[in-house]
C-alpha cells in the first residue's frame, strides 16, 4: 500500500501566493503615506526648531540673528549662514512677517534681537486637511506650532 507524501499540491500553493500578492497590492498604498499630515507636522516641527535655533543664537552671540524665507524656492535659510533648508514641494506654504522685511514678492525674513524679542511673523504649512500655524511673537520671539483642521 501506498502511503500519503507530506507536502503542499500546486494548486494550494498557487492559491497562497495569490493571497498574499492581493494582500501586498492592497498594502502599498497605505505604506507609502502612512498618515496623510505627517509631512506638514514634520515640515513644521523642523521649522519651530530653526526658529528656536536662531532665537537662541541671537541670544548667546549679543547679535541679530534673521531667518529668511523664500516661497519661490520654498526655502529658508539662517543668517549665521547655515545651509538652505528645503520645505517639501506638496505642502502649501504662506507666510505674514513685518512690513520691513518684506524681500520683495515670494520672500520675507523673521528677525531675532539679543534680547529674544523678534519682528514676529506667522508661517502656514498645509496639506492633506491639516494646517499648521507656525507663530512667533514679537514681544517674546519664542516659535511655537499648532494643528488645526484646514479650511476647505
Amino acid at each position: 500500500m501506498r502511503s500519503a507524501a507530506a507536502g503542499f499540491t500546486l494548486v494550494e500553493l498557487l492559491v497562497a501566493f495569490a493571497i498574499v500578492a492581493l494582500g501586498a497590492v492592497i498594502a502599498v498604498p497605505f505604506l507609502s503615506d502612512p498618515a496623510p499630515g505627517a509631512r506638514v507636522r514634520a515640515a513644521a516641527r523642523e521649522l519651530v526648531a530653526s526658529l528656536r535655533e536662531a532665537r537662541s543664537e541671537a541670544i548667546l552671540r549679543n547679535r541679530e540673528v534673521v531667518v529668511t524665507l523664500d516661497l519661490e524656492t520654498r526655502s529658508y535659510q539662517l543668517s549665521s549662514g547655515q545651509r538652505r533648508r528645503a520645505l517639501p514641494s506638496d505642502i502649501e506654504f504662506s507666510m505674514i512677517t513685518a512690513e520691513i522685511e518684506r524681500l520683495g514678492e515670494s520672500a520675507a525674513s523673521i528677525r531675532f534681537f539679543p534680547d529674544g524679542s523678534s519682528t514676529g511673523g506667522q508661517i502656514r504649512l498645509s496639506k492633506s486637511g491639516q494646517l499648521y500655524e507656525v507663530t512667533v511673537p514679537w514681544l517674546t520671539g519664542r516659535a511655537t506650532s499648532n494643528d488645526r483642521a484646514a479650511a476647505r
